[in-house]
């Protein structure tokens, strides 16, 4: 199962972005999680494409995604639904990891779920 999370909740963590990853190829899990020191190097999420780079020692993991603008839900704040979550099921998803300049996995989905959390 791959997944990502990036949270920023300035309570919990001071302000800093919380970050947990897994990337498993050929039986080989690849984490970027704070406690193993990932950075996150590249995060530009604009109205209909985000580009994410985390970098863990030598390890880079590069996801790239155009979504289309889907449907609108809500989300509670201290028990009020008030938040709006967008989410769509037809985004396109590119996944990069790398070894330094070594591609180590490439991988392009369609139709791919995506939750864009504004701010």
């Amino acid at each position: 199962m791959n997944k990502l999370f990036l949270i920023k909740n300035p309570d919990l963590f001071q302000g800093e972005k919380y970050l947990n990853t897994n990337k498993n190829y050929d039986d080989i899990e690849y984490k970027f999680t704070t406690y193993n020191n990932a950075k996150l190097i590249a995060y530009d999420v604009n109205n209909n494409f985000i580009n994410i780079t985390l970098k863990r020692s030598y390890y880079y993991l590069n996801i790239k995604s155009t979504y289309p603008i889907g449907y609108k839900l809500s989300a509670p704040v201290k028990g009020k639904m008030e938040k709006d979550i967008l989410e769509s099921i037809s985004s396109l998803i590119t996944v990069t990891l790398k070894k330094n300049n070594h591609v180590i996995f490439y991988d392009t989905s369609t139709n791919c779920g995506l939750e864009i959390v504004p701010k």
